[in-house]
Parts: C-alpha cells; structure tokens; sequence
C-alpha cells in the first residue's frame, strides 16, 4: 500500500505555507459560487433566472451539435425534465462548493487568526456572489454596492498587508 506525502511536501501544501490567505480567500470564492448555484436551484416552478440559465445550455448545446427546437413540434415538452435537472445538478454544485468553502475555511482558521479569516471568507464571497449574479444573471451593481466593496477591498488590503507585516516581524525575531 503506497504511503501517502507529509502534508508539507506537497505543491499546494507548500504554496499554503507560504501565503496562508489563499484558503479564507479561495473558501469566499466557493461561497459566492454556492449562491450561483442556490439562484438557479430556486424553488420556482419556472423561474426566470432557470429559462434563462436552461436557454444558454441549450444554446451552448444546439451549436455543435446542430439540434434546435424551432420548427419541431413538442421540441420543449422536454423543459420540465431540463429545469429539474437544472435544479438537481445545481442542488449538487451548491452542495459541492459549500463542502470545499467549509473545507478551506477551517485551512484559514488553522493558519490565521479566527477573525482574519472570517472576515477574508465573508468579503470575498460577498464580492464574489455580487459580480457573478452581475455576470451570468445581469444583476445591477447600484453604486452603494460598488463604494461598499470599494471599502471592504481596502480593508482586505489593510488586513492583508498587517498580517504580512507581523508574520515577517515574527519570522526575523525567531
């Protein structure tokens, strides 16, 4: 049975080690792709945001492959099997993405403080959820929002450039 690598031989273990951010960052990032995958999952029987999520697949999927509904009669009576597996393959991709944010997230906490990580975790995903409703669902971006993740941006930076500071002052002390 092969034995597997100390966790610090490891390529992403090692990157880890040397910039510990990157877990609360990547853990915000699965969050605000979990709220994507929450939209389209929706409990609505034919939401807007679900046709228009199911027109792009569809579009993406008639180019290739040369299928189209116009001119085929009973073509999308097949939609109420499509939306439920929108919502089925969403349920999964919100499910997955949660996972992988809990995972990083305890990474974060592991090698920050608590509240640095929580607060990377949660502005991160704040930003992350806003600009891909603003991508794939045309959600406005009011310019509240945009003085908003301006601050919290130069708080992250603050945050960031603080803890780098103290982490190079310990490593010169030891």
């Amino acid at each position: 049975m092969a034995k597997s690598k100390p966790p610090a031989s490891r390529p992403a273990a090692k990157a880890a080690e040397g910039w510990p951010f990157g877990h609360a960052l990547l853990a915000g990032l699965c969050a605000g792709l979990a709220s994507l995958f929450a939209k389209l999952a929706e409990l609505g029987s034919s939401s807007p945001t679900q046709m228009s999520a199911l027109a792009c697949a569809g579009s993406c999927l008639a180019g290739p492959a040369g299928w189209a509904c116009e001119g085929k009669p009973g073509a999308w009576a097949q939609l109420p099997y499509l939306l439920q597996l929108l919502r089925l393959l969403s349920v999964a991709g919100f499910v997955s993405a949660n996972g992988v944010m809990f995972a990083q997230q305890g990474l974060a906490m592991a090698k920050l403080p608590s509240e640095v990580a929580t607060i990377l975790n949660f502005s991160t995903s704040f930003i992350a959820s806003a600009l891909l409703g603003w991508a794939v669902f045309s959600e406005a971006l009011r310019p509240k929002w945009l003085l908003g993740t301006a601050m919290m941006v130069a708080g992250l930076a603050l945050i960031l450039y603080g803890e780098g500071r103290e982490r190079s002052k310990a490593g010169k002390a030891a």
